[in-house]
C-alpha cells in the first residue's frame, strides 16, 4: 500500500488545515484483522509509569482501515491539536476515501493527544508519537465495543483503553462547563470556595481512576494528568468566566482573584514534561500568562515604553533631534513619570468620579471594598498614578455589565500642556519606526512579570511551564505575523532551559528569513488608495474599479488581529478552488498595521491589499456598521454589494456567498 508524499501547508497563523491526498487506491477493509483485535484484547499492564515526553521536530503519521463508514452529508472530519511550543491550533483534515481508509501527517512536537473532531466512528483522543505511525481500524458493524474500534503502534495500549473506557470523556465529568457555571451562579461564591471546589473535584476524579482496577498505570496516569492540567486551566480562566456569567446575571459578585487562589496550581503539581501529553496544558499555557495581571490588580494596557526600553532606543539606533523629543514626550507619557499636576488631575477626576458613583443606585455588593480602595488612593500624598488607573479599570470593570463607563487612560494621556510639543506626524512616524522594537520591550516585560509572580503559585521558578510561556510569548509575532526574532528577543529565548525548544524557535526564525529574502512569495500585489477620499461609496468605488467584472471579495483585517489572521489562514486553501479571471480577493487594513508587519504578512497573503489612512477604512466601517474585525463585504459581477458581515462565517458560508457573486 503506498501513500503520496503530504504537501504541509506551514502557514504563519493560529489556524491552518493539512490535507493529503492517497496516491493509490487501498483496499477496502472487509473486516478487522484476527490477529490485530486478538494482540488488541491480550496487552496487558507493564506496570511502567508514562516515558517523559520530549521534544522532536517530527510528523507523526496516522492512518485508519474502517469497516462500513457511511459519511453524512457536510462531515468533515478533522484531527485538532494545539503546538505547546508556538500555541498554534492545528487542524488536520481526514480525507476518507470511498474504501474508508485515510492518511495523514500530524506535526506534533512530543509525544501529545490529538482529538477526532466530526468524526462519527470516535469523537476522542488518542495519543501521537513523532516519527512513528498509529493506525486505526473500526469495524463500525461490529456491536462488541472492545472489537470496534482498535489501535496498533505506539501508546497502543493507553489508546485502546480510553477509547474503552471513554476516558476522553473523564475530566468533563468533574470539571464540566456545567457543573462551574452552576457553581458560580451560587450567591456569595468566594475565592476561597473556587479554589476548594476545583481541588476537590480534581482528587475526586482521581479517586474514581483509582477505582477502576483494570485500568493500566500508564491510561491512569494520563487520565490524572488530564484532570490537574485540566483543573489548572479552568482555575486561570475563572475570572473571564466570572465577567462573562456578570453581563447575563447582574446579582453575581466578583471575588478576590489573589495569590491565594492560584496557588492551588502548585497543589495541582502540572510543571513537568508528561503534561506535554495533555491538550489542556497547552491551553493553560495560554490562559496562565494572564495571572500576573489579576494578582498584581493590572488592569490596563498601558501602550508606553519603560524608561530603560526608551534608553536602550536611544543608545542603539541613531535619533534626530525630532526623535529624541519623541523619546521625552513618552516618558511623560508614562504614568510612572507623571508630573505632579497630572497626578492631581487624576486624582481629581477620580474624585469626580468616586462622587458620582456614590449617587448611583442598585450597585452591586462587591463594589463598596473597591470604592473604599480608590477612596484611599485619592487621599493618598504619595500614590503612584499607576496604581489608581489600575484601582479605577477595577472598578470600571465591575461596573460594565451595568452600562456605567468610568475613563481609561486614553482619557487621562495628552491632558496636560507638557505633553505636547512634537507634531503628531512625527510621533506617528516614530511610533511606526520602533513598532516592532516596542512591541518587544512590552513582551520582555510581560516575562519579567511571569517571573515575578508565578514562581511562588506553581512551587518552582523553572521548568516547562516557564519555557513554554516564554516562546508563546516571544513566537507568537513569528507565527501570526510572519516577522523574525530580533536584538531585544534573543536575552528571553536564552533563558529557556530546554535546548529542543530553542533549536525548534530558531528553525523557526530562519525559515521567516528565508521566506523573507527569497523571490518565491504568494501572488499579492499592493495598491494606493486616494488619501482625500472622504466618502464611503466613492472609496468602494475606487477600491473595486480596479477588478470590474469579477465578484469581489473584500476582507478588513489588522495584522495584530488573531482572529483576522486565523479565519485568513483557515480559507486560504478554499481560493484556489476559485479562478482569479473570477474573484478578487481583496484585503483592507489602515495604519493600526505596522507597515514592516504588513509588508511581512502579505508575503503570504496571495491576492490584492491595501493599507491605507484610519479615518479613511472607517468610512466604510461606519457605513456598513462594523464595529470590530475581522468584518466582510462581498460584492457580485455587477457591483452591487450582496453580503456584509462582521467575523468569519466558515468556509461553507464563505463559498456560498461568492459562488451567489458570481452569478
Amino acid at each position: 500500500m503506498k501513500y503520496s508524499r503530504s504537501v504541509l501547508l506551514l502557514c504563519a497563523a493560529s489556524v491552518f488545515y493539512i490535507p493529503l491526498a492517497l496516491a493509490s487506491q487501498p483496499a477496502k477493509l472487509d473486516s478487522i484483522p484476527g490477529k490485530v483485535i486478538a494482540a488488541a484484547l491480550s496487552l496487558k499492564d507493564d506496570g511502567k509509569p508514562l516515558p517523559v515526553p520530549r521534544f522532536k521536530d517530527e510528523a507523526a503519521m496516522l492512518s485508519g482501515h474502517l469497516k462500513g463508514y457511511h459519511p453524512k452529508a457536510g462531515d468533515k472530519p478533522l484531527l485538532i491539536y494545539d503546538n505547546p511550543i508556538t500555541g498554534e491550533h492545528v487542524e488536520v483534515n481526514l480525507a476518507i476515501d470511498p474504501s474508508g481508509n485515510f492518511k495523514v501527517s500530524v506535526p506534533v512536537v512530543s509525544a501529545t493527544e490529538v482529538l477526532f473532531w466530526k468524526f462519527s466512528p470516535y469523537n476522542g483522543k488518542i495519543l501521537l508519537e513523532p516519527g512513528k505511525e498509529t493506525v486505526l481500524y473500526a469495524d463500525l458493524d461490529q456491536t462488541d465495543q472492545s472489537k470496534r474500534i482498535i489501535f496498533t503502534g505506539p501508546y497502543a495500549d493507553v489508546n485502546n483503553q480510553y477509547y474503552r473506557y471513554d476516558l476522553s470523556n473523564h475530566r468533563h465529568r468533574f470539571l464540566s462547563p456545567k457543573r462551574i457555571y452552576e457553581f458560580i451562579d451560587q450567591p456569595g461564591t468566594t475565592s476561597e470556595m473556587l479554589r476548594s471546589y476545583v481541588v476537590e473535584q480534581v482528587k475526586k476524579g482521581i479517586e474514581d481512576l483509582q477505582g477502576n482496577t483494570a485500568l493500566f498505570l500508564k491510561t491512569r496516569q494520563l487520565a490524572e494528568i488530564d484532570l490537574k492540567t485540566g483543573g489548572a486551566n479552568w482555575l486561570a480562566n475563572l475570572d473571564l468566566i466570572f465577567r462573562i456569567e456578570q453581563e447575563q446575571n447582574r446579582k453575581i459578585k466578583l471575588p478576590d482573584f489573589n495569590a491565594h487562589l492560584y496557588s492551588a496550581l502548585k497543589e495541582l503539581d502540572i510543571n513537568h514534561y508528561q503534561s506535554l501529553y495533555t491538550s489542556s496544558f497547552s491551553d493553560f499555557i495560554n490562559n496562565g500568562n494572564g495571572i500576573p495581571d489579576l494578582v498584581n490588580r493590572h488592569f490596563v494596557k498601558i501602550r508606553y515604553v519603560s524608561n530603560k526600553n526608551l534608553e536602550r532606543l536611544n543608545a542603539d539606533y541613531r535619533l534626530s533631534d525630532q526623535e529624541k523629543e519623541v523619546l521625552l514626550i513618552n516618558k511623560k507619557r508614562n504614568p510612572d513619570n507623571w508630573s505632579a499636576s497630572h497626578k492631581q488631575w487624576l486624582k481629581n477626576v477620580a474624585a469626580q468620579q468616586l462622587s458620582w458613583i456614590r449617587q448611583q443606585e442598585n450597585l452591586p455588593d462587591n463594589m463598596d471594598p473597591l470604592i473604599v480602595k480608590l477612596d484611599v488612593l485619592v487621599k493618598s500624598p504619595t500614590v503612584s498614578a499607576r496604581r489608581m488607573l489600575d484601582q479605577m479599570a477595577d472598578i470600571s470593570l465591575n461596573l460594565d455589565p451595568l452600562g456605567i463607563r468610568l475613563p481609561t487612560l486614553a482619557d487621562y494621556t495628552g491632558k496636560e500642556d507638557d505633553l505636547i510639543g512634537v507634531d503628531p506626524i512625527t510621533m506617528d512616524n516614530f511610533d511606526e519606526r520602533f513598532a516592532e522594537e516596542t512591541a518587544s520591550f512590552r513582551n520582555n516585560e510581560a516575562m519579567d512579570d511571569l517571573f515575578s509572580v508565578m514562581p511562588p503559585l506553581i512551587g518552582s521558578n523553572t521548568g516547562i511551564f516557564f519555557d513554554l510561556s516564554i516562546s508563546r510569548i516571544f513566537t507568537k509575532k513569528m507565527v501570526r505575523q510572519n516577522t523574525p526574532l530580533n536584538r531585544y528577543d534573543l536575552p528571553a529565548i536564552a533563558k529557556i532551559k530546554d535546548p529542543a525548544i530553542r533549536a525548534y524557535i530558531e528553525k523557526l526564525d530562519k525559515k521567516i528569513l528565508n521566506g523573507l529574502s527569497s523571490t518565491a512569495v504568494a501572488d499579492f500585489r499592493v495598491h494606493e488608495i486616494s488619501k482625500s477620499t472622504t466618502d464611503a461609496d466613492a472609496l468602494l468605488k475606487e477600491i473595486t474599479s480596479k477588478f470590474n467584472g469579477k465578484a469581489i471579495y473584500i476582507d478588513l483585517w489588522a495584522t495584530w488581529c488573531g482572529p483576522c489572521i486565523a479565519a485568513m489562514k483557515q480559507y486560504e486553501p478554499s481560493k484556489a478552488s476559485f479562478k482569479t479571471a473570477d474573484v478578487a480577493f481583496v484585503y483592507l487594513t489602515d495604519e493600526s498595521s505596522p507597515v514592516k508587519l504588513w509588508q511581512n504578512m502579505i508575503r503570504e497573503i496571495p491576492g490584492e491589499h491595501f493599507r491605507m489612512d484610519s479615518k479613511v477604512l472607517n468610512l466604510l466601517k461606519i457605513k456598513y456598521r462594523f464595529t470590530g474585525i475581522p468584518a466582510y463585504l462581498v460584492i457580485d459581477k455587477k457591483g452591487n454589494v450582496i453580503y456584509d458581515h462582521i467575523g468569519f462565517s466558515g468556509i461553507d458560508k464563505t463559498n456560498e456567498i461568492i459562488k451567489k457573486a458570481m452569478e
